[in-house]
């Protein structure tokens, strides 16, 4: 138990961390109304499929209320996560790719960043009317997705950094937040600004429960980066908590 409790040093301290409020507007927001508006501490709750799929649903740690649903694929050194609202809109579909020691994640939505960007994939959008416990498909078409976002990945020994950037016009990137994984035992990251480095998130697994990891997000934080940014680097590190979307799966890789 001790050992556990060493091992776990680094993350307890980090969620006993206090954080800043985040200065992120809404146009910088993966989606307008998922910026939030007072620090946030979240859980998840997964299905897990077969083919390396997995179904995860993020809940208000304190309310209970359903935030967003995550559907994830992973096959071999590639992975999917497209993230919808409690309502069952989608909000992005993110694609990553992982290499040896580095990975990249790009994020898409259905509105361009920019008047006169080009979309560069679709997302086939589906429409069914729902009688008892039948369902029945009343269409489905191809709706177009623009590159909103970008993350670069590095792994170290044990630790890895992330730096998390919007698109902008001429495809240039802006960086938004940066992550660092901390070289610990138990999982612990810590998401901050990338303009001077205030703390706006944190995952800290403070028990040899993974269950029991700590998700949560500063007053003015893109939500939805933030668990995209804590998924892909769990999923690229193969340490990611069940607190982390694209990590679920347990299969170390994306």
């Amino acid at each position: 138990m001790g050992n556990t409790v060493c091992g776990a040093s680094v993350a307890i301290e980090l969620s006993k961390e206090p954080m800043g409020k985040g200065t992120t507007s809404s146009v910088e927001a993966i989606s307008f109304d998922e910026l939030l508006t007072v620090p946030t501490s979240m859980k998840a709750r997964t299905a897990l499929g077969t083919f390396g799929k997995t179904e995860t649903t993020i809940v208000d740690a304190t309310t209970g209320a359903t935030m967003y649903v995550a559907k994830t694929k992973i096959c071999f050194n590639a992975c999917s996560i497209t993230v919808f609202d409690a309502s069952g809109a989608l909000i992005c579909v993110a694609k990553g790719k992982r290499s040896v020691s580095t990975a990249t994640f790009r994020v898409l939505r259905s509105s361009p960043a920019y008047v006169g960007q080009q979309s560069v994939d679709t997302w086939e959008s589906k429409r069914k009317s729902q009688t008892g416990k039948t369902s029945t498909l009343l269409y489905a078409k191809d709706e177009p997705l623009f590159a909103f976002a970008e993350g670069k990945i590095r792994m170290g020994l044990g630790n890895a950094s992330c730096e998390y950037s919007l698109v902008k016009k001429g495809e240039v990137v802006a960086p938004l937040y940066t992550a660092k994984k901390l070289r610990s035992f138990a999982f612990a990251l810590r998401v901050e600004s990338a303009t001077d480095g205030t703390l706006l998130g944190k995952v800290a697994q403070t028990t040899i429960d993974p269950s029991k990891t700590a998700s949560e997000a500063s007053a003015g934080v893109d939500a939805v980066a933030f668990l995209l940014i804590s998924s892909f680097v769990g999923a690229a590190t193969g340490s990611g908590p069940p607190s982390t979307v694209g990590a679920l799966a347990g299969a170390g890789v994306i």
